[in-house]
């Protein structure tokens, strides 16, 4: 349908808001007559794909992987059994796919010392885009940060690394800019909690309240 909220049971302040306003593609796809929807659909998910594929590269330039090692791992990213899966079945799942390398991408450029644009910027489309994605993505954030850590900023040993100052004041730096994504989609993540928290999420008509277990994610 065109009005990409219709049949919720949320009130209108919270339809305004929901995360489907924030995705571009929601207004490629109104852009077809309505009786072609179907195959704009279709269209539009095959190009979430592309999309995954492309954030792929750009992370992967980030941290300078070679041509070579670009193409195989954009390949093997866009064309993994979950992904095709997904494509199949829903197609907003990959949204999360296309805004997952940008956010470690923007953790990489933190870490150098650049611009955390791109991380807080990435954080707010995952913030407002789902919560079945939000926590796993933040828990493979947070793992990446420390474990990157040491490769840009290691010590004469790893324990010196991280029991030092910087590690902490870097950390929690990293963590304000976190709270900054956050806090600036909170209205939007208020609006996708209220109106997915208690949504059908199978034929089975099964129900798993505010949050998606972890172990369905995996």
């Amino acid at each position: 349908s065109k009005k990409c909220c219709q049949g919720s049971a949320s009130p209108p302040f919270f339809d305004t808001f929901r995360s489907r306003l924030l995705n571009p593609i929601t207004y490629l796809i109104n852009a077809f007559p309505d009786k072609y929807l179907d195959i704009a659909y279709s269209i539009f998910a095959v190009f979430r794909q592309f999309l995954a594929g492309v954030a792929f590269i750009a992370f992967s330039r980030e941290i300078r992987l070679s041509n070579e090692q670009r193409v195989i791992g954009a390949l093997c990213y866009t064309f993994c059994g979950w992904i095709i899966y997904a494509t199949c079945q829903q197609a907003d799942f990959i949204s999360a796919v296309i805004i997952f390398p940008l956010l470690i991408m923007g953790v990489d450029r933190i870490l150098k010392d650049k611009s955390p644009l791109v991380f807080i910027i990435s954080v707010v489309l995952c913030m407002s885009n789902s919560k079945l994605w939000i926590y796993s993505s933040g828990i493979c954030v947070i793992v990446y940060y420390v474990f990157r850590y040491s490769f840009y900023k290691r010590d004469a040993s790893v324990i010196k690394t991280y029991i030092s100052k910087n590690f902490i004041i870097s950390f929690l730096k990293f963590c304000l800019y976190g709270i900054t994504a956050i806090l600036i989609s909170s209205l939007m993540f208020i609006a996708v909690l209220y109106t997915t928290g208690n949504e059908v999420l199978n034929t089975n008509v099964e129900k798993y309240g505010l949050l998606y277990p972890i172990k369905n994610i995996a």
